[in-house]
């Protein structure tokens, strides 16, 4: 009985050795396949072994004398991945606000002003026709999207907003919308305020290849709902949140390649522990051949509590270690390379504080707490007044933190001495770095003081005093 023909194309009329050679090469790709993501170095050396392991196979096939199996082995891997695998996510899409809608646009129709969005505005529409501010819809369907099943419909066209998706080009202009001019004849520094993505894409096409840095600051995809991918916050409950974030880092950092100069230039990237070492691998993976290294940077030397883990089992928050740095990604292109400077990146060079008291060279931070937590509802204990005498620039007197329902107008001052509270940069009611019992404590051993103000807005509201806690 003829044996029947194979549907594997490297095994039909195969000698016994090549087939054995087939038996190999297929162990040999399913092992890059699982030890892609190991570690970040291994998997990288991994990937690149295996690859040359299918080379190898090939040249064998060549000399064995069956070119057709050579080029199968070829194609066979050119459709496989290596190094950092992830989902290539539907095409992130961006609504366009501002845009006049015309027919063949795909839409999406707005909440009722007031209304909360809901799963139906974020439904995809074609327009049909426009007549008399109406626009006749029907669903939207493409390869990657099916999720709209309605019916036909007419709704005013103020109701609608045009949506694109990030793979179709998008001819952006630039309209000027203000200036500063302070620098004489120096070149101008020019703030783009847009989509990221789109005004990357705009700037690609007068600058590709001639920008000396880009710095990048992207969503940490804490899971913290800090980020949205097609018009939706991404939270710790998605499956597909560090796919979401890759195929998102991706795109972008797909048009930072295209516009950094090949010769010497460097791309800066920030990020927390929760992406550090996905993007240590893509960053790997899009720029072989580059010098990349990742340093510390400090952020808060009495260290940030880190939230939004739950037990796996009962849901409830864990405890998890604090930490007092993030990182950095520098990669460097071509003659760029690192200077020696006096600044070691880890000491604080610049107080916010003046220290026109203390004699002793010592380091200031500010007590009015910044960044995250920093509002008078995430710590009501960290609310309370500070008295000072504006003639003697001292503190005398700290009151008892208010009630989270406590009008801080509402309290009286003692004579002669005016109200500090921790008022935000935009007016809103802040808090203090410390809970009060802490910052009398503080006073008396000398570690907070009186820092720098402006004497002529002493009015007990929009005083601007700062005060500060020495480094241990």
């Amino acid at each position: 009985m003829p044996d029947q023909e194979s549907t594997t194309p490297w095994a039909r009329e195969t000698p016994g050795r090549i087939a054995v050679q087939y038996g190999r090469f297929a162990r040999i790709a399913n092992k890059m396949t699982v030890e892609r993501i190991v570690t970040k170095g291994s998997a990288v050396v991994s990937s690149q072994t295996s690859q040359a392991e299918v080379q190898s196979l090939i040249d064998r096939a060549v000399k064995l004398g069956d070119p057709k199996l050579a080029a199968d082995i070829r194609q066979f891997a050119s459709t496989r991945q290596y190094g950092l695998v992830f989902e290539h996510n539907r095409p992130e899409r961006m609504r366009l606000y501002g845009k006049p809608v015309t027919a063949r646009d795909v839409v999406q129709v707005l909440p009722r002003r007031g209304t909360a969005e809901s799963a139906e505005n974020r439904l995809l529409w074609r327009i049909s026709a426009l007549h008399d501010g109406k626009a006749d819809l029907y669903a939207y369907v493409a390869p990657d999207y099916a999720d709209n099943n309605g019916e036909p419909r007419t709704v005013d066209v103020a109701d609608l907003v045009a949506v694109s998706e990030y793979d179709q080009p998008i001819y952006a202009g630039l309209r000027e919308t203000g200036r500063v001019e302070r620098g004489g004849d120096k070149p101008y520094q020019v703030v783009i305020n847009g989509e990221n993505y789109h005004a990357l894409e705009a700037l690609a096409f007068a600058y590709a290849g001639k920008v000396d840095c880009i710095y990048i600051d992207p969503p940490y995809n804490t899971g913290a709902k800090d980020w949205k991918y097609n018009n939706d916050y991404v939270d710790a409950t998605d499956q597909y949140r560090h796919s979401k974030w890759l195929a998102f880092m991706e795109r972008r950092l797909k048009l930072a390649k295209r516009l950094l100069k090949p010769t010497d230039s460097v791309l800066i990237v920030t990020i927390d522990e929760k992406e550090q070492a996905r993007l240590g691998l893509l960053l790997e993976q899009m720029f072989p051949g580059v010098r990349l290294q990742i340093v510390d940077t400090i952020i808060n030397r009495k260290g940030v509590s880190r939230k939004g883990m739950q037990d796996a089992g009962t849901g409830e928050e864990v405890t998890q270690f604090s930490r007092v740095s993030e990182y950095i990604y520098f990669v460097m292109f071509g003659k760029a390379s690192v200077v020696k400077t006096a600044c070691n990146m880890l000491d604080t060079q610049t107080t916010d504080v003046d220290d026109a008291v203390s004699t002793t060279n010592v380091q200031w931070l500010s007590m009015l707490r910044r960044g995250a937590a920093s509002h008078r509802a995430d710590k009501p204990k960290h609310f309370y007044p500070i008295f000072v005498n504006s003639i003697t620039a001292t503190i005398e007197g700290v009151g008892k933190p208010l009630e989270p329902d406590e009008d801080r107008n509402a309290i009286v001052v003692p004579e002669n001495l005016v109200a500090v509270w921790p008022m935000r940069t935009d007016g809103s009611e802040g808090r203090w770095q410390l809970k009060r019992e802490t910052f009398i404590s503080a006073l008396k051993e000398g570690t907070a003081k009186l820092g720098s103000y402006n004497k002529k807005k002493i009015d007990g509201q929009s005083i601007t005093l700062t005060l500060g806690l020495r480094m241990r």
